[in-house]
């Protein structure tokens, strides 16, 4: 598969350090039952840093991977994902604040793509997360946060709302964020699980980036369990990860 292709030859020459991997278990919001897992793999390769996530279904079995790279912006990284089962891709690459932005599905002949001018508030896939932790203490019940996120199947990024709930928690920050505007008709909002003490990410809540049988993007809750976060990690055991085939039949 191509995507195999991308992700191992984007390796390079990574860290002999070890690296970080951590793991997300995705369930249904409908009836609680484990839809897919995701691990994820973050590392240095030169003068780049790298995030590859490989999603596998309930039983194990690899059905897509995506690979981020941090060349200027930890909030817009390059990525590019791929799911077998769909035999759908997605992306956004280039430098700086100008990228390209790129879809293929399964009948298209070439990627559809279009090039974006990125503001200082756009965020791409899960630079996100970083966004949110280098704006931590700006985010409050009554003062939201204004970004973007730039989601390459509309060759746009769409405004978002990031405000604080919960905020009597002791140990979870939550923050809810919701789609600005008439995109509030696109997607519900989605809730954010942070712990107070690392600012770590533990779950997740809303429409996910891995979509069912009817090309419709899965509603689910993913957790990230602390015990599953190992910073220790062989940097082979990612590379392996990086040339995995991946099962084009797997149904979450």
């Amino acid at each position: 598969m191509l995507a195999c292709a991308t992700a191992a030859m984007a390796w390079g020459a990574a860290a002999a350090d070890p690296i970080e991997r951590y793991e997300g278990i995705a369930y249904s919001r409908a009836d609680g039952s484990v839809l897919y897992r995701e691990t994820h793999w973050r590392y240095r390769d030169g003068d780049f840093d790298r995030h590859l996530v490989l999603y596998g279904c309930a039983d194990g079995t690899p059905f897509a991977r995506k690979l981020l790279t941090v060349s200027s912006r930890d909030a817009a990284p390059d990525f590019d994902f791929y799911d077998a089962r769909l035999d759908y891709r997605e992306g956004v690459n280039g430098s700086g604040a100008r990228r390209v932005v790129y879809v293929q599905t399964r009948d298209d002949a070439v990627p559809k793509q279009a090039e974006l001018e990125l503001g200082v508030d756009d965020v791409v896939d899960a630079g996100f997360d970083d966004y949110l932790r280098s704006h931590w203490d700006a985010i409050t019940p009554r003062s939201p946060l204004h970004a973007a996120i730039v989601v390459p199947g509309r060759h746009a990024a769409v405004p978002v709302t990031i405000a604080e709930i919960d905020a009597g928690d002791s140990d979870v920050r939550h923050l809810r964020v919701q789609l600005n505007a008439w995109y509030r008709l696109i997607a519900p909002s989605m809730t954010l699980g942070y712990s107070r003490t690392d600012r770590r990410l533990y779950e997740f809540v809303g429409i996910g980036t891995i979509r069912g049988s009817d090309g419709r993007n899965l509603d689910v809750r993913i957790v990230f369990p602390p015990q599953r976060r190992d910073t220790s990690v062989d940097p082979q055991e990612a590379l392996a990860a990086a040339r995995l085939s991946l099962n084009g039949h797997c149904r979450p």
